[in-house]
């Protein structure tokens, strides 16, 4: 899907596809943390995801900045401890599977869908 923009919410049809597949939590990882992943990050957020943030895969990101993503529910970890944790999930269907480090994170929400992963690198706007 292309970008025009640093989020990768912006002018695209994201928060569309992502919400056809019921998409509950998403995986932000991207270079130059201050523009694309950010943008990307509070996006995800603003649109009720749960978001997990790789903290070794996302270039750019101090501990403050990631301290400062916990403030408004954002998740991170490195992708080791993501990675094993998504690996030791079942399956719940053929793309999905139900993620329980994120059953701590807040869904601003109405009801409660069962997280679901999908995993988005937030590249570089192409101009």
């Amino acid at each position: 899907m292309w970008k025009p923009r640093w989020s990768a919410f912006h002018r695209t049809r994201l928060h569309e596809y992502l919400t056809g597949l019921e998409v509950s939590t998403v995986v932000v990882a991207g270079c130059n943390f201050p523009n694309c992943p950010r943008a990307t990050i509070y996006d995800s957020s603003a649109h009720d995801y749960r978001v997990l943030v790789p903290s070794d895969a996302v270039s750019g990101a101090t501990a403050l900045q990631l301290d400062e993503l916990s403030k408004i529910g954002v998740l991170h970890a490195t992708t080791t401890t993501i990675t094993a944790a998504l690996d030791q999930l079942p399956q719940v269907g053929p793309t999905e599977r139900r993620c329980p480090l994120t059953e701590r994170l807040p869904r601003q929400t109405v009801g409660q869908v069962p997280p679901r992963v999908h995993i988005h690198a937030a590249a570089p706007s192409s101009r």
